[in-house]
C-alpha cells in the first residue's frame, strides 16, 4: 500500500502522517528481515524472476518461505552451521528456466486501494485519539 504524498502548497493531515509513519515502520522491519535472509542464503540475492507471471510469483513466495523456515530452525539448533562450505549459487546459475506459458493479469483497482488506505488512516488516527 502506497504512502500519502504531499501536494505542493498542502500538508498531510494528522491521519495521513500517522499512516505514513506506521507504513514506514513496517517497511523497515520487512527490509531488515529480507536482508537477514539474503545474508544467510546467498542464492536469494541473484534470484531473478518475473513475478508478473503467477507461476514465478508463487515460486518466489515458496523460496522465501523456505528460507525463513530454515533461518528460524538454524537460529534454534544450528547457529554454528557454516554456509561458506557449500556453493549453493552454482546450481542456481546453471539451472534451466522454463518459459512462461500464461501471464498473471493484475485485477487490482487503484481506486479501491486508495479507499482502503483512507479507511486505515482514519482507523489508526481514531485509535490514537481514543488512547490519549
Amino acid at each position: 500500500m502506497a504512502c500519502f504524498r504531499k501536494i505542493r502548497g498542502f500538508g498531510l493531515s494528522g491521519p495521513q502522517e500517522l499512516f505514513n509513519k506506521l507504513v514506514a515502520k513496517c517497511r523497515y522491519v520487512n527490509e531488515n528481515c529480507i536482508g537477514l535472509l539474503k545474508g544467510r542464503f546467498q542464492s536469494l540475492r541473484g534470484m531473478r524472476m518475473d513475478i508478473s507471471v503467477k507461476k514465478y510469483a508463487e515460486m518466489m513466495i515458496y523460496f522465501i518461505c523456505c528460507a525463513a523456515i530454515l533461518h528460524n530452525l538454524l537460529l534454534e539448533n544450528f547457529e554454528d552451521w557454516d554456509t561458506e562450505l557449500y556453493d549453493f549459487d552454482e546450481t542456481a546459475e546453471t539451472a534451466e528456466t522454463a518459459e512462461p506459458d500464461t501471464f498473471f493479469e493484475s485485477t487490482i483497482d487503484t481506486n479501491d486501494c486508495q479507499d482502503n488506505r483512507d479507511v486505515y488512516a482514519k482507523k489508526f488516527w481514531d485509535e490514537l485519539m481514543n488512547n490519549l
